[in-house]
């Protein structure tokens, strides 16, 4: 969610990129995941994994 401020979580209105974001990409990317999908994902779309 963008404020004048910057950019806030949806969750908990905590500064982007809040914990659970970060959390969540380090646990994709471990997953073998890049950039692109994970960004993917975050927009709402889907991916397709090997």
């Amino acid at each position: 969610m963008q404020r004048p401020d910057g950019e806030r979580c949806r969750r908990d209105d905590a500064r982007h990129p809040c914990r659970l974001h970060r959390w969540g990409r380090r646990v994709l990317q471990e997953r073998g995941l890049t950039d692109e999908q994970i960004q993917t994902l975050v927009d709402g779309g889907t991916v397709v994994l090997p």
